[in-house]
């Protein structure tokens, strides 16, 4: 075999090798975190600077033993930090919000472990949040398994802010007057006790006499 021959069979040799070393998986995660997520929208409590808890909102799919993962529901996920990782708390939780909007999903959580957290429905009450989990940080995935595309596509809608929310009705609070029904020995126009009904009944014998004595005159004529 001449020179050239060799060299080119080496080249070829060479460039398939790179191809095969640079060729991405189509079956495995960059990163085979717990938990994935398309995040939509983040809140933390009590605010950004200080977040001890954060509630991320969006799309998320988990890994299933087997390394393959399921497939993507919408809803949120509530989180408080371990004491004393505040700091690493809060900087993971900044890189899920910085992915708001962005091409990808973004991995949290232990590798190669089924999430133990807990996925929540939208409008539920936050209640026992699960421990967030360090694990080896927050990474970028836009194939995981075949799940990132069907997770962007889901469009998970957000819960209408605080101060959008339509308030309860308001309760009436006219107040009518109820009246009181005479009590006993109450004196009224009409009874013919007391001043009012002194007055009343003498008018009124005033009137029967004066008819009385008109009618006699007509008789008598």
């Amino acid at each position: 075999m001449s020179i050239r021959a060799k060299l080119y069979g080496t080249a070829l040799l060479a460039l398939s090798g790179a191809a095969v070393v640079s060729a991405p998986s189509s079956a495995l995660a960059s990163n085979p975190a717990a938990n994935y997520a398309v995040p939509t929208k983040l809140e933390f409590f009590p605010d950004e600077a200080k977040a001890t808890s954060v509630v991320i909102h969006g799309a998320f799919f988990f890994y299933q033993n087997g390394g393959t993962y399921g497939a993507p529901s919408c809803g949120y996920m509530y989180f408080s930090c371990p004491a004393g990782s505040e700091t690493m708390c809060r900087m993971q939780w900044t890189d899920i919000k910085n992915a708001v909007g962005q091409p990808q999903c973004v991995g949290f959580g232990p590798q190669n472990m089924v999430s133990k957290a807990t996925l929540r429905s939208e409008g539920t009450a936050l209640a026992n949040p699960d421990t967030w989990d360090l694990g080896i940080g927050v990474s970028p995935g836009s194939f995981v398994g075949g799940q990132c595309a069907p997770a962007q596509a889901l469009k998970c809608p957000l819960p209408p802010p605080p101060d959008m929310a339509t308030p309860p009705p308001a309760p009436d609070m006219t107040v009518v007057p109820t009246p009181n029904p005479p009590g006993p020995g109450t004196k009224t126009g009409c009874s013919m006790g007391g001043a009012e009904g002194v007055v009343g009944g003498g008018v009124g014998l005033l009137f029967a006499t004066a008819i009385t004595s008109v009618l006699r005159r007509r008789r008598r004529r």
